[in-house]
C-alpha cells in the first residue's frame, strides 16, 4: 500500500473589500477635490457689500478725524447719512447711536457698529479706527 500525500486544499475565495491602502487613496482625493473646490468658491454678494461699506465708513471716519484735528471742536459723524447704509447702528457704553463722535486729539466715542443688528466692526475709541469684529 503507498501512502496517500495529503495535501492541503486549497479554496478559491473571492476577496471582498478594500485594502487599507486603497480607501487611503480615496479619502486624499476626496480631500484633495473639497478644498479645491472651497478655495474656488466666488465670495458672496454680501461679503463684498460689507467690505465696500467698511472702506466708505473708514473714510468718512478718517475725514471726521481730519476735520476735528484741523477745527480743534468734536466732530459728529452721523450713520444715517447718504454715503452709508441705513442698516448701520452703534452700541456704546453711553448707549445705542445713529452717530459718532470723533475729538480733536483723534479719538472717538467708540462703540461696535453693527450692520441690520449684527456686530460688523469695533470703533477703537483711543484711536478712532475701525477693527473688524468677526
Amino acid at each position: 500500500m503507498t501512502p496517500i500525500s495529503r495535501q492541503p486544499i486549497e479554496r478559491s475565495m473571492p476577496q471582498a473589500g478594500f485594502t487599507l491602502v486603497e480607501m487611503l487613496v480615496v479619502l486624499a482625493i476626496i480631500g484633495i477635490v473639497a478644498a479645491a473646490g472651497l478655495a474656488l468658491r466666488p465670495q458672496g454678494a454680501g461679503t463684498l457689500a460689507r467690505e465696500k461699506l467698511g472702506a466708505r465708513l473708514a473714510q468718512s471716519l478718517a475725514n471726521a478725524r481730519a476735520q476735528a484735528s484741523a477745527s480743534g471742536q468734536v466732530v459728529t459723524l452721523s450713520l444715517r447719512n447718504a454715503d452709508l447704509s441705513q442698516d448701520l447702528s452703534v452700541s456704546s457704553p453711553l448707549g445705542d447711536a445713529d452717530s459718532v463722535l470723533i475729538y480733536p486729539d483723534g479719538s472717538s466715542s467708540g462703540g461696535t457698529i453693527a450692520i441690520a443688528g449684527r456686530p460688523a466692526w469695533t470703533l477703537d475709541w483711543l484711536t478712532g479706527t475701525l477693527v473688524n469684529a468677526r
